[in-house]
């Protein structure tokens, strides 16, 4: 369409087609395209033709001229929306196409940075004071700019600054004064919260009020006479007798609000008695005898007098905001139901909850209105006349005509210090809508974490009617007060729950079972006027009722059920019945229930109620009965433990308290097996904190003291039985190839019982019980008695008997050639490894008949050569068994030494000498670092048992050069050859300084025990074994070897006595004396 209005066409935008098009390539080639010079016409006149006509060129030219720098600049945008760098551009473009790339990437910078800081501004650019945003969008403007510049691409950044600035400050202005009025809001709430339950005048419920009350009056301060008390409280069991502690309260505040206001009479009873006003003392409908059957001194009426005083004195804040107007909903249904009035809600409600900003419901009431202003005014008596007088009860309204005069109610102060009311009213940094929002906050906040206070003393629901709270607002706080008393009735069980355990250990703790059972009757009877109480009760009995009757949903009524609650409270406490049972009736008329119901919810709640007493004095009387049976049984169990025998024998079972913390009953036997694990746990604990030993040191050594415990009264420990078994039993190996930790560490502590001596095999079986695990244990000790290491054996024991292709009899043992040759190569052995050599013989170190008792009695050496002979016959079946009995016997020539007439086999690294850092001293060094030591303390260890055992023979003594201790005399000489052994040759086996004894040896302890044998068929000691540590032995005996002039000490140490006269040996000690010598001595040891 032509131009016909002068002005240039409209270029097309290039962007407005379907981007998704394949556009054809528009770009110009312009590299040698140059504007065109305009010939100058200075030379040309106006007039002239040729002047006109280059004009007319000119004017064409121009034209074309604009129409390709717009292509142009179109070309530089649609590259810039291409994505094509500038760079790019640059190469094949022009100023134009230049201008028009940046205009439009400027505009794009802009957009970009407006986007940016819109969301910016909800999360931080809010909270700046708008001054300083002002100044922070002027300086990233500044920012901006700076880096543009082309001047049309500047221009074009500038505009849309200029655009976009205003609309964000302007934004940003009205969010800063939302996000400081949230912020108020938060703060204020904040303060609210944290002031509620911590300020002066803040209320406490204390135990056995029935209402909480503030330290200071809070609210107009009342002077009731009797009359206006006793009809004030009469009117309160009337009108919410059923409702609790807060609902009688509220009618009271209802009563003091009407009588400080000049609308209504100016005296409690005035109000109370005003015709057709408090319908319990209405003639007809809605009335009830309650008022006039209230006695004084009964639980209900000076319950309700408490709550009136409090009332009256200004220290319970007013749950309705100053309502003067309540009524019953289910109340006024039933009027309707009965025909005696046709409307639902009293015709005063809209006005009277117009007045008051809302409706507050407390109990099954609903609560509106707004009192006046009270003021200050004296408190006139009520007129007293000849028939109150005469009556004798001037303050019964039995004895009160109504006619009389009611006097006037003072009024001795009209407002209190209410902290959080006042923090409320007096806060001006938020309208009234806004500090709804806080209080309900601050509220809910509060009894969600289980305090009511803040919401008690800012006046409730009420307050937020008056400050125009938002319908959910008031509703999350509704939802909040139901959780909170939900969780009252949870935290009521719970702590039911403790008072019984209390009683309960109070029983199990022995103190008087009549004490006991009279604060149970005491508790249960102060149980009548606790509202949670009756409340819970009222709950579990409607939840069983409908647990058996399906259709009863309306037993599930809140209200209904606080008001039952509270029926049962005034039949609980002894109202009158006939009285009673009418309300009852018309409870479940109201509620349009049944006499059924409420029969049944209020029968379970007596049954429950006397079925919990029943039970807890039952439970005490079982428990202390319990106590006298389980002390009787401790007892029995103590003087096993102290005589050290007899716990196997005691019965019965006992309640303790496990490593968990938890109650637990265990048999008589397995208290005592606790008591000597424990008492030992104790002792070597102690022995570890104080530096006396090792962890590693107490462990075995724990073990070993309740293991002989134990075994002393023949019971097992059941605990480590099963350990052993769980750890021994299956798969031992780890994924790695190892042995398992635990595995292991039983192998190690059986090691430990075994090694112990007193510790019998046949005991140490049943500790273990388990078949398999027993073989497991005795297969790797059999292997362990050689070079392998524990693991090692504990890995090869394992495979064995795991082989399926294993025959368990295949013994070399049972070969009788291979017997043979086993006792012919064992003396030889036996004789090379006993043999003294030329200076012992010389010197007579090593006595005679020492040797010849080894060789005579071999059984130890047998044994460990067949153990270990079987030991290699397991690795390696194929084995000749003469092969294996040659490594046995070598095994057994390189780890034994003779020791007084013991043959001590060790381990590779465990060898008795090295042990007692005596290897230096020879190869008799072991033998005669334990003779020296026995000689030197054998009298002071052993007493008159080693004196009287001592050799006989002079020729001896002689030869026994220094080792005896005593005098020489003539005395000791004739002492000495006078024995009460029939000959001489009956010390066979003895050395010739000292008496026989047997010796032991834990390589892995490094413990060896010594006794003196009994007689002289040394098959028996005198069961007073000795452990002594064979460091210190070698260390005595290294320090002997090597102090100057040690050898004429010895010489000259002959001549200090012989023996003394052998006397009476004493008699065998039992398995018990053993292991109590074995305990003591490691007692000693640990002091």
């Amino acid at each position: 369409m032509a131009n016909t209005d002068g002005r240039r066409a409209v270029i097309q935008d290039p962007l407005a087609p379907n981007a998704r098009e394949n556009r054809p390539d528009r770009s110009l080639q312009l590299g040698g395209v140059r504007a065109p010079q305009i010939p100058s016409d200075a030379s040309l006149t106006p007039q002239s033709g040729l002047t006109q006509a280059l004009r007319g060129v000119e004017g064409l030219l121009q034209q074309e001229f604009e129409k390709k720098k717009d292509g142009w600049i179109t070309e530089g945008k649609v590259a810039y929306q291409s994505g094509v760098t500038e760079q790019q551009m640059l190469e094949t473009g022009n100023a134009f196409t230049a201008q028009g790339y940046r205009t439009l990437q400027a505009r794009d910078t802009v957009n970009n940075w407006f986007t940016e800081q819109t969301i910016a501004m909800d999360e931080t650019g809010k909270q700046l004071d708008p001054a300083q945003y002002a100044a922070q969008l002027k300086s990233q403007r500044e920012s901006v700019l700076s880096g543009i510049t082309d001047p049309h691409a500047r221009k074009v950044a500038s505009a849309a600054f200029e655009d976009m600035s205003p609309r964000l400050a302007s934004t940003q202005a009205i969010k800063n004064n939302e996000y400081n009025r949230q912020e108020r809001v938060k703060s204020f709430s904040s303060v609210l919260y944290s002031t509620g339950p911590t300020s002066a005048t803040a209320s406490k419920q204390e135990p056995g009020q029935p209402l909480a009350l503030s330290p200071v009056p809070v609210g107009p301060v009342m002077q009731a006479s009797a009359r206006d008390r006793d009809v004030g409280i009469r009117t309160m069991l009337g009108e919410a007798g059923n409702q609790g502690a807060e609902g009688l309260a509220a009618v009271a505040h209802v009563m003091r609000n009407r009588a400080t206001d000049s609308r209504w009479p100016d005296s409690i009873a005035g109000v109370a008695l005003q015709p057709k006003q408090f319908s319990t003392w209405n003639a007809g409908a809605g009335g009830n005898a309650i008022p006039y059957n209230a006695k004084p001194g009964s639980p209900m009426y000076e319950r309700a007098g408490e709550i009136f005083d409090a009332v009256m004195a200004g220290k319970n804040v007013d749950p309705t905001g100053g309502a003067t107007h309540y009524y019953s909903p289910a109340g006024m249904s039933k009027l309707v139901a009965d025909g005696d009035q046709a409307n639902l809600i009293p015709k005063w409600l809209d006005d009277e909850t117009a007045r008051s900003g809302g409706r507050v419901k407390i109990g099954g009431h609903i609560f509106v209105g707004k009192a006046g202003e009270a003021t200050t005014r004296a408190a006139v008596a009520p007129q007293v006349t000849a028939t109150t007088i005469a009556a004798g009860t001037p303050g019964d309204i039995n004895a009160v005509p109504a006619q009389e005069s009611v006097g006037v109610t003072g009024v001795a102060q009209v407002a209190g210090a209410n902290e959080v009311q006042q923090l409320i009213r007096g806060y001006s940094g938020l309208n009234n809508k806004d500090k709804a929002t806080a209080v309900s906050d601050a509220m809910r906040r509060g009894l969600d974490a289980g305090n009511e206070t803040l919401f008690r003393d800012a006046g409730g629901v009420a307050t937020l009617h008056q400050l125009g709270a938002q319908p959910n607002e008031i509703d999350e706080v509704l939802k909040a007060q139901k959780r909170y008393k939900d969780k009252q009735q949870t935290d009521f069980s719970v702590e039911r729950e403790k008072y019984r355990n209390t009683i309960m250990q109070r029983a199990e703790g022995g103190e008087s079972v009549d004490a006991i059972l009279a604060d149970i009757d005491k508790q249960h009877k102060a149980g009548f006027l606790n509202d949670t109480n009756a409340r819970a009760l009222a709950s579990s009995a409607a939840d069983k009722i409908r647990a058996q009757d399906k259709d009863t949903s309306k037993l599930s009524n809140e209200d209904m059920l606080s008001e039952l609650g509270g029926l049962y409270q005034q039949i609980a406490t002894g109202g009158d019945f006939k009285t009673l049972a009418v309300q009852g009736k018309a409870i479940a008329s109201k509620y349009g229930a049944t006499e059924k119901d409420v029969q049944q919810i209020v029968g379970k709640m007596f049954s429950d109620s006397q079925q919990y007493q029943t039970n807890m004095r039952n439970e005490v009387k079982a428990a202390a009965k319990t106590k006298l049976e389980q002390d009787a049984i401790r007892a029995t169990v103590d003087r096993s433990l102290s005589q050290g025998y007899g716990l196997k024998n005691a019965t019965g079972s006992i309640k303790v308290t496990n490593d968990a913390g938890q109650p637990e009953t265990v048999s008589a036997e397995e208290y005592g097996i606790r008591q000597i694990k424990d008492r030992a746990s104790k002792q070597y604990a102690d022995a570890v904190s104080s530096g006396k030993m090792t962890m590693a040191q107490a462990k075995p050594e724990l073990e070993r003291k309740v293991v002989l415990e134990l075994q002393n009264h023949d019971v097992v420990d059941k605990q480590m039985q099963a350990q052993y078994v769980g750890s021994l039993s299956g798969n031992i190996i780890d994924k790695d190839g190892s042995i398992k930790p635990a595995a292991r560490a039983a192998y190690d502590s059986w090691l430990t019982l075994k090694n112990t001596p007193g510790i019998s095999p046949g005991y140490l079986s049943k500790v273990v019980a388990d078949d398999k695990t027993r073989s497991l244990l005795e297969t790797a000790f059999l292997l362990d008695a050689g070079d392998l290491s524990k693991d090692q054996a504990l890995l090869k024991a394992h495979e064995i008997l795991n082989d399926p292709n294993r025959d368990p009899n295949d013994k070399i043992s049972k070969d009788v050639v291979w017997k043979q040759k086993l006792d012919v190569d064992l003396d030889k052995v036996l004789l090379e490894r006993t043999h003294p050599g030329f200076l012992g013989s010389l010197l007579a170190r090593t006595d005679r008949n020492e040797r010849e008792r080894i060789l005579t009695d071999n059984s130890v050496a047998k044994n460990y050569v067949i153990n270990r002979a079987e030991a290699y016959h397991f690795q390696n079946p194929n084995e000749h068994g003469e092969v294996s009995l040659t490594k046995a016997l070598q095994d057994l020539q390189a780890n034994s030494v003779p020791v007084m007439g013991n043959l001590i086999i060790t381990k590779p690294g465990k060898e008795l000498d090295k042990a007692m850092g005596v290897s230096g001293f020879g190869p008799t060094a072991a033998d005669e670092a334990v003779s020296s030591y026995i000689r030197k303390n054998g009298e002071k260890l052993w007493g008159k048992s080693y004196t009287d055992r001592e050799n006989t023979s002079i020729g001896n003594a002689v030869s026994a050069v220094g080792t005896f201790d005593r005098q020489f005399s003539p005395q000791g000489i004739a002492k000495a050859i006078s024995p009460s052994f029939e000959s001489a040759s009956d010390l066979k086996g003895s050395r010739a300084d000292g008496p026989p004894v047997s010796i032991t040896y834990n390589a892995e302890l490094g413990i060896m025990t010594v006794d003196l044998y009994k007689d002289s068929d040394m098959k028996q000691t005198i069961g007073s074994p000795k452990h002594f540590r064979v460091k210190d032995i070698g260390a005595e005996y290294s320090k002997e070897q090597t102090t100057p002039g040690s050898w004429a000490t010895t010489w000259n140490s002959m001549f200090k006595g012989t023996a003394k006269a052998i006397r009476e040996l004493p008699t065998n000690k039992t398995i018990e004396g053993l292991k109590a010598d074995y305990n003591k001595t490691v007692d000693e040891a640990l002091k």
